[in-house]
């Protein structure tokens, strides 16, 4: 079964190209932001309510771009509002999801 993240990156890709649609940068890294909070979410490595997001477990998941998220969401003494956490995901850059 494939992550959030590697069905919305197969979904971005040319498949007569084979590359990346040519989305606006915000819009593709904002849906790849929020696919990987879902699947951080789904793993229980964060928690959020309407406000705060919250990371309940720092250990690796496996996934390298999931793994470089959590990363990005667990700094020390770090209190992120949702909002605050899309568009810090959304900064990672497009080279994380070439991965794939």
């Amino acid at each position: 079964m494939l992550s959030f993240v590697e069905e919305i990156t197969l979904l971005l890709l040319d498949d007569t190209q084979g590359r990346f649609v040519d989305l606006p940068l915000s819009a593709s890294d904002v849906v790849v932001a929020g696919a990987a909070l879902m699947d951080m979410a789904l793993a229980d490595r964060i928690d959020s309510d309407l406000e705060r997001l919250t990371v309940v477990d720092t250990k690796p998941t496996g996934d390298d771009i999931l793994d470089d998220a959590l990363a990005r969401l667990a700094q020390p003494g770090q209190e992120l509002s949702v909002s605050a956490a899309v568009e810090g995901l959304a900064a990672m850059p497009r080279a994380t999801r070439k991965r794939r």
